[in-house]
C-alpha cells in the first residue's frame, strides 16, 4: 500500500506500508513482518504473531506511532534500516533482537529496552542511539555487550565483557555530550585513571 493508509481489522503475513504518507493502524494482525516507511497513529493496538517483525525502511525520517507495542515480542525483532533515522517519543521494550542495518535512533528522554539477555540480541551494521539504551546482561561470561551510543554524527560506543558476574542484570547507557566536571585521577586496582576526554563521557547504571 502506498500513499496514506487505514489498515484495520485483518489479518495479513507481510504487509509493507509504502511511502512517507500517514498510516493508520487499528486491530490488525501481521503474524510476518510489517515494514513500515511511515509514521502511523492507532485507532487501536495492533497485535503480532510469535514469528513476526517489525522493520522501519523508510527514506524518510520515520516517528514510531501506533504500530510499535510498549513491548514487542515477535521473534523476528525490530529492525532499523533507514538512513534518515528513527525518533521514539516513549520508552519501548524490545524481547528479542535489535537490529540495526542503517540509521540512527533518537530516545530523547526516554529509554530503549532490550530484554534478551544475549550478547547477540543487537545486530550491529550501523547507526548510533542517542540517549539511553538498557540491556540485560546474563551470567554467561566473556561475552560482548555492545552499547551503540552516541550523538548525531558521533558513534561513542561501550562494550562490556565480565569475566565473572554473580546475577543477571541491567545495564542503563547513554553519552553525554558535554566535559565532565569534578574528576580528578584515582587508583583502580593497579591502573590509574588520569586522563579527562573533554567531549563527553558515558553514564552507566546498573540494577544490581
Amino acid at each position: 500500500f502506498a500513499g496514506p493508509q487505514s489498515v484495520t481489522n485483518a489479518t495479513y503475513g507481510n504487509l509493507t506500508l509504502s511511502g512517507s504518507g500517514l498510516k493508520t493502524i487499528g486491530t490488525s494482525t501481521v503474524v510476518g513482518i510489517l515494514s513500515m516507511e511511515g509514521t502511523a497513529t492507532a485507532t487501536g493496538t495492533p497485535t503480532y504473531g510469535a514469528s513476526s517483525t517489525l522493520q522501519y525502511a523508510g527514506s524518510a525520517a520515520q516517528i514510531a506511532g501506533g504500530e510499535m507495542p510498549a513491548t514487542f515480542n515477535g521473534s523476528g525483532g525490530v529492525i532499523i534500516n533507514n538512513p534518515t533515522g528513527i525518533t521514539f517519543y516513549s520508552t519501548y521494550t524490545i524481547s528479542s533482537t535489535l537490529t540495526m542495518s542503517s540509521g540512527d535512533i533518537a530516545m530523547g528522554t526516554n529509554t530503549l529496552i532490550l530484554s534478551n539477555s544475549s550478547g547477540n540480541a543487537i545486530i550491529y551494521t550501523s547507526g548510533i542511539i542517542t540517549g539511553k539504551i538498557r540491556r540485560a546482561i546474563s551470567t554467561v561470561t566473556s561475552t560482548n555487550y555492545l552499547f551503540p551510543v552516541g550523538v548525531t554524527g558521533s558513534y561513542r560506543p561501550a562494550m562490556f565483557n565480565f569475566s565473572a558476574i554473580s546475577a543477571t542484570t541491567n545495564i542503563t547507557a547513554e553519552f553525554i555530550p558535554t566535559s565532565p566536571t569534578g574528576f580528578t585521577g584515582y587508583a583502580d586496582g593497579s591502573s590509574t585513571l588520569d586522563y579527562l576526554f573533554t567531549e563527553g563521557y558515558w553514564r552507566f547504571i546498573s540494577s544490581g
